[in-house]
């Protein structure tokens, strides 16, 4: 026979050989590690269809046992442990290894939860590729699902972690809203995936609004926190800045004020009522008010502590006029909070009874009527829970030049 002829007959039945291995595995599909003669040498064997058969049938295995001195040293192998306890197991190995049509032996087993197959000529040589083969089967450590917290996850916990002890109950459930509004618009994913432009999609289509404004710092402490926490490497929003363009607020005329307290009287809600009325004798911030409690009263020394939580300073304590003092002392008194009222329905019914003016507007008017009847002020800035006297002034201060002029028309007169 020639060279030629010889090769191909010793390819054909090396391809025959692995052919003959794939259908004696249990399980198709999973792979299977099989060790064949060659020495060290592992072949790894799925599907006859799949990629990985074929590159198996192009390997360069020989279907021949190990050289002579290689199984010597097999066998020469010190296998540590006690000899009976390697006795009892060659005996077990022993009933389990198959008898092959072409000399020789194969031994099954299952290790790790996977299952692989040695061969050889002898009981001895299969156990010393067995223990061979144990010895270097590293066990796989179980993959952890490490892949990091989402965006929505991360929304829930830093505003538990990071703001509600700090806020009003009725300004976390404005915060709430805001995040709800925010899961409605930006899809959810690992936040290490959001980027800027998932967030800027969002904040560029909102109107020109102070909620655009209150959206936009929330999503941007939010995910500066993410960044000093290392949940991710930067603020999609570092680059980005947006402040509302305030319109100064507009108070009611006097003859504006006066229709005001006559609607409000005509109110059948109560609850409604009280709230319009303190908001007006105040200057209170709507969720300053709304969140009132009786204990905040103090008519001992005629004192109201306002909860406020929007400035350094807000949280403060401010003179009751005798005209509130009477109103809130005609309510039935108990304990906890004054009102149950939603932010959304006080803010629609103001501008039901006052078409042309914002809910707000009642707190320029308190500040127009203490600047009219000579409050000065940094005493104002107190009582507003401004930060800064500048905040103040430049906010008011076109009441006191309007205010002035009519004092002087009366000196001209």
């Amino acid at each position: 026979m020639e060279t030629k002829e010889i090769k191909e007959t010793l390819e054909q039945m090396r391809i025959d050989f692995i052919v003959k291995i794939n259908s004696i595995i249990d399980g198709v599909g999973e792979e299977t590690q099989i060790l064949c003669k060659q020495k060290s040498y592992v072949i790894k064997i799925t599907d006859t269809d799949s990629k990985d058969f074929e590159k198996a049938k192009n390997a360069h295995t020989e279907a021949a046992d190990l050289p002579t001195d290689d199984v010597s040293q097999l066998n020469k192998l010190d296998i540590s442990g006690n000899q009976n306890e390697e006795i009892t197991e060659m005996n077990k190995l022993k009933n389990k290894i198959y008898e092959k049509g072409n000399g020789l032996k194969e031994y099954r087993f299952t290790y790790e939860n996977k299952r692989y197959s040695v061969y050889g000529r002898s009981e001895t040589q299969i156990y010393n590729k067995y223990v061979l083969l144990k010895k270097g089967i590293k066990k796989e450590p179980v993959k952890k699902q490490t892949q990091g917290i989402t965006f929505y996850e991360w929304l829930d916990k830093w505003s538990v972690l990071y703001k509600k002890e700090s806020l009003t109950e009725s300004s976390f459930k404005q915060l709430e809203s805001y995040i709800k509004r925010i899961k409605e618009n930006i899809k959810d994913k690992l936040l290490k995936k959001i980027t800027d432009e998932n967030v800027l999609t969002y904040l560029n289509g909102l109107p020109p609004t102070r909620t655009k404004e209150a959206i936009y710092s929330l999503l941007n402490d939010c995910l500066g926190r993410a960044t000093l926490k290392q949940l991710i490497k930067i603020n999609p929003l570092a680059e980005y800045c947006y402040k509302h363009k305030r319109v100064k607020g507009i108070s009611l005329t006097v003859k504006e004020e006066s229709d005001f307290w006559e609607k409000v009287e005509k109110l059948q809600n109560e609850e409604l009522k009280l709230f319009f009325k303190i908001c007006a004798l105040t200057g209170g911030r709507r969720g300053e008010i709304l969140s009132l409690a009786w204990e905040d009263f103090n008519f001992n020394t005629k004192m109201l502590h306002l909860r406020g939580t929007k400035t350094e300073g807000s949280d403060r304590y401010i003179p009751m006029s005798d005209r509130l003092i009477d109103i809130v002392s005609g309510v039935k008194q108990s304990s906890g909070k004054l009102f149950s009222l939603n932010e959304d329905y006080v803010t629609g019914k103001f501008k039901e009874i006052m078409p042309k003016h914002k809910l707000h507007n009642l707190r320029h008017t308190f500040a127009t009527r203490c600047l009219e009847s000579g409050v000065n002020m940094k005493t104002l800035q107190s009582w507003l829970g401004h930060s800064t006297y500048e905040q103040t002034a430049n906010t008011y201060s076109h009441v006191l030049e309007v205010f002035n002029k009519s004092e002087i028309n009366k000196l001209n007169k």
